[in-house]
């Protein structure tokens, strides 16, 4: 019988609700007690994680703006590297203020560059970190994407142009990450691979 979420490490950006903490859930529900789930959330807490009785990984939660300069090694630092899987996915991002024209009333320099350092440029930081740290697990890098991502809905052309902005960033370095994989879609596409994953392990021990 193959249990899926054996020996894996996991970071989901923006757990505390929404996509991240639908994934999350997941996750909580399918990794084992040698697996460890990083949690990150903007002011540290994760509300629905206290409603939770059955915890079989290790929990740990990661307190972050993304805003802000983050030291990501020192956020995710863990006394053991060695798992069999290593997950980044990287849900988190920011609509900005959807209230306010792009190009009628404008967005103050200050604005687009807080914008643009949480949704796109923060991510380069923590995704060298995070391989850092898994340096010696199969890692799979994650974008979180949504249909803004792709329709160019108004009012929100900045979240969408940042969204396929961190898809292009990945796209165009993807052979850094050699031989690992990187992964763009609907996080139940990651779900298959684990599977995926998982069937040819079992077929390999045959």
């Amino acid at each position: 019988m193959v249990i899926f979420g054996q020996n894996s490490a996991v970071l989901i950006t923006g757990a505390n609700r929404g996509y991240g903490e639908a994934i999350a859930r997941e996750f909580l529900s399918r990794l084992d007690k040698d697996s460890l789930l990083l949690l990150h959330s903007r002011n540290g807490t994760i509300p629905w994680l206290e409603k939770e009785e059955k915890k079989r990984c290790e929990v740990k939660i990661l307190k972050g703006d993304l805003g802000e300069p983050l030291n990501w090694m020192e956020l995710i630092k863990t006394t053991r590297k060695s798992y069999r899987s290593a997950f980044l996915i990287s849900n988190a991002g920011t609509c900005g203020d959807i209230e306010k024209p792009l190009l009628e009333t404008g967005h103050s320099l200050e604005e687009l560059s807080n914008f643009w350092t949480s949704n796109v440029a923060q991510f380069i930081p923590l995704a060298t970190a995070f391989k850092n740290t898994f340096s010696e697990s199969k890692l799979h890098i994650v974008n979180i994407t949504t249909l803004l991502s792709k329709v160019n809905v108004p009012k929100c052309s900045l979240y969408s142009a940042s969204r396929r902005a961190r898809n292009c960033l990945l796209e165009g370095n993807v052979d850094i990450l050699e031989k690992d994989e990187y992964i763009s879609g609907e996080y139940i596409d990651l779900f298959d691979v684990w599977q995926a994953e998982d069937k040819q392990k079992s077929t390999n021990e045959k």
